[in-house]
C-alpha cells in the first residue's frame, strides 16, 4: 500500500524512483495562502507563513477516466493531495500559472518543524531555477508561454520546425531576463557569501526531450508488465511526458538537494498472433529517470 508513510519510509528521491506522481491536488484547509508581489509583471514570492502545506498521498487506479496498470520498478502512479492544514506530510510548496513567476525560501518561518521535502506543479515548458546556499536554497517556476520569437519577414521561409526554435529560443531568454532582474538578490549582491551554490536551472527540452523508450527494455527492467488481463503486452504508443521538481532535505546536515522526475505515459497494446487490429489493453506512468540538478547537477544547466 502506497501512503505517505512509504514517502517517509524510502525518502524522497528512493520514492520518486518508484512511484510517478501525477496529481497534485488543492484540497483547501488553514488560512489563506499569502502570496506577495506581481506574478504577472514581477516576480511574486510565497509569504513567509504560506510556505508549507501538508501532503496526503493515494494511489491512482484510472487516469482522466482511463485504466492504469503499473509494474514492480514502476509502481502505481500517485497523487498528492495538498492542505494548508494536517494531517499529512509537512513539505514546502512553489506554486505556477500561466506566463507568472513564483518563487519561495526554503526556510520554515511557521514553526512546523521537520520539513524534509518540496515540490512544485508539474513542469512540461516551465523553467525552474534554484539558488542560495544548501540550508537555506530558494526555488523559482517560471512560464512563459505566451512568449513567442520577435517576427521578421525573413522567416516567411522558415520551416515549421525552425520557428518553434526560435520561439523556445525566446521563452527561455524571457524566463532567464525575468530570473535575473526579479530574481533573489542574494547572488547578485552577496557573491562571497558562505556557502553560496551557483545557480542552476531545467528547461523544457532537460526533461521533455526524446527519452528512447524501448517496450524490450522496459519489460526487462521491470517497468513494463508483460502481460494484462492474460493478453501480451506486444507494443506501445508514447501518448504524454511530464516532470516534476522535488526536493530532500538531509536530515543530518540540514542541507537541501534537488531532483527532476522524468516520466512517460504510455498505451498498451497487444497484437493477435494471427494479424488483425491491435487491441488496445491499458495505460501506464511509468518513471522514466531520477536525476539531481542542485547542487553539483547532473542534468540541467548552470545559470551564468
Amino acid at each position: 500500500m502506497v501512503d505517505n508513510n512509504r514517502l517517509l519510509l524510502l525518502g524522497g528521491r528512493d520514492f520518486m524512483r518508484l512511484y510517478p506522481v501525477v496529481s497534485l491536488q488543492a484540497a483547501g484547509g488553514g488560512g489563506v495562502r499569502v502570496i506577495k508581489g506581481d506574478p504577472v509583471n514581477s516576480l511574486a514570492r510565497v509569504g513567509s507563513g504560506s510556505r508549507i502545506l501538508y501532503g496526503t498521498i493515494t494511489p491512482l487506479n484510472n487516469y482522466n477516466g482511463l485504466p492504469l496498470v503499473h509494474a514492480q520498478a514502476s509502481k502505481k502512479a500517485v497523487r498528492i493531495t495538498l492542505s494548508g492544514a494536517g494531517p499529512g506530510v509537512p513539505l514546502f510548496h512553489l506554486p505556477y500559472n500561466n506566463d507568472q513567476n513564483f518563487r519561495v525560501t526554503l526556510v520554515d518561518r511557521q514553526g512546523v518543524g521537520n520539513v524534509n521535502f518540496f515540490i512544485t506543479e508539474f513542469v512540461d515548458g516551465c523553467s525552474v531555477y534554484i539558488e542560495g546556499t544548501r540550508a537555506a536554497p530558494t526555488a523559482y517556476h517560471i512560464n512563459a508561454v505566451s512568449t513567442r520569437r520577435p517576427k521578421s519577414w525573413k522567416q516567411f521561409y522558415w520551416s515549421d520546425g525552425r520557428k518553434r526554435q526560435a520561439d523556445w529560443r525566446a521563452k527561455y531568454a524571457k524566463m532567464d531576463q525575468r530570473f535575473k532582474t526579479q530574481g533573489n538578490k542574494v547572488w547578485t549582491v552577496q557573491l562571497n557569501a558562505p556557502g553560496l551554490q551557483q545557480p542552476t536551472k531545467l528547461e523544457n527540452h532537460d526533461y521533455m526531450g526524446d527519452l528512447g523508450l524501448d517496450l524490450n527494455n522496459l519489460q526487462g527492467a521491470n517497468k513494463a508488465p508483460l502481460n494484462i488481463n492474460g493478453q501480451t503486452v506486444d507494443g506501445f504508443e508514447l501518448m504524454a511526458q511530464q516532470g516534476t521538481v522535488f526536493g530532500e532535505r538531509n536530515t543530518g546536515t540540514g542541507e537541501w538537494k534537488f531532483y527532476i522526475q522524468r516520466r512517460a505515459f504510455v498505451r498498451y497494446f497487444h497484437i493477435p498472433p494471427m494479424g488483425g487490429q491491435p487491441v488496445q489493453l491499458a495505460f501506464q506512468w511509468i518513471v522514466d529517470s531520477v536525476e539531481q540538478f542542485w547542487p553539483n547537477p547532473k542534468t540541467g544547466r548552470l545559470v551564468p
